[in-house]
């Protein structure tokens, strides 16, 4: 039971970590390996291990990731974050473009004249002779 406690706590403290991290993908996937490993060896190493003494060994999910990130040329971190701020609002531009064409789409087709289809019933009237 403690050990699954454990388990759940770790990969939420990892979880966790991976969000502070902005940088490409291949950093943060070599970051991972590199963060779970030595996670293992710090749990093989000390018998009763808790979230608390990794966190005082390896720090906050943020002091971790910064941590990572300063070992990782500035660059590269600056071309990742106009990259993603390029694809936010060219994302944020299409998005919008759909829903304004959407919605003028709508009005107009809303808007649009019917023609009401005339029925014209021709009503006869019948004297009926009494015989």
């Amino acid at each position: 039971m403690k050990e699954n406690h454990l388990e759940k706590e770790l990969r939420k403290y990892i979880r966790s970590t991976k969000h502070f991290l902005c940088c490409p993908k291949s950093y943060r996937r070599h970051f991972s390996l590199e963060m779970k490993h030595d996670l293992e060896q710090f749990i093989l190493e000390n018998e009763t291990v808790k979230i608390s003494d990794i966190i005082d060994y390896f720090g906050t999910p943020a002091e971790l990731a910064q941590t990572y990130l300063d070992s990782v040329p500035k660059e590269k971190i600056s071309s990742y974050k106009l990259k993603k701020k390029a694809f936010l609002i060219l994302s944020g531009g299409i998005f919008t473009i759909l829903t304004i064409a959407i919605v003028l789409f709508l009005l107009f087709k809303l808007n649009e004249p019917h023609e009401l289809d005339k029925v014209y019933i021709h009503q006869t009237t019948e004297i009926l002779e009494e015989n």
